[in-house]
């Protein structure tokens, strides 16, 4: 419960601009993570985050009528990538793809954390679309399988069985990568 009460204190409430540039502040990063695993591309995720904060932003009184702020925010987002995700596979494959992955906290060699970086990347990006968004959402949004098939539509059970086969895919993509160093 203190979670819920952790995220209304993140929403913008009565005095509008700050308290949108610390919801903003408090939620862009991890709603970028999740954009960018979604869309595959670094571009496509930046305007879908935008316009989901710009959406937020003329409309404060659903974002403060919301349940969970932060599920509000990532519904919007979610919405918008699968548009231009959509529209992006009607206009043919996406141009390149920047580096958004880095392991933290390590002394390993800069280079040597790139290449990881790249690796899991990549293994993210083999993963069907809806293995992915379940395994971004729970590892980088922290969401419940609950609030993942709320978010995405889907029954918790399937929500559950998307996650463990992404996960098992990724063991099975990414062994030994991080096995020295």
């Amino acid at each position: 419960m203190a979670r819920a009460g952790q995220e209304r204190a993140g929403s913008p409430g009565g005095d509008g601009t700050a308290d949108f540039e610390r919801f903003y502040r408090e939620h862009r990063d991890r709603a970028w993570l999740y954009a960018r695993a979604f869309a595959g591309c670094a571009e496509t995720a930046e305007e879908c985050l935008q316009e989901a904060f710009l959406a937020c932003l003329e409309r404060p009184d659903r974002l403060r009528g919301a349940a969970s702020p932060r599920g509000y925010l990532l519904a919007l987002l979610r919405s918008r990538l699968v548009d231009a995700c959509r529209r992006r596979r009607r206009e043919r494959r996406a141009r390149g793809e920047g580096e958004w992955f880095s392991p933290n906290g390590s002394a390993v060699d800069p280079l040597l954390q790139r290449e990881r970086g790249r690796r899991v990347e990549t293994a993210l990006q083999a993963l069907p679309r809806d293995q992915r968004e379940a395994v971004v959402l729970k590892i980088w949004e922290g969401l419940t399988l609950r609030e993942i098939a709320h978010l995405t539509g889907a029954r918790e059970n399937t929500a559950a069985s998307r996650y463990r086969y992404g996960i098992e895919k990724l063991r099975s993509l990414l062994q030994g990568v991080f096995d020295h160093g």
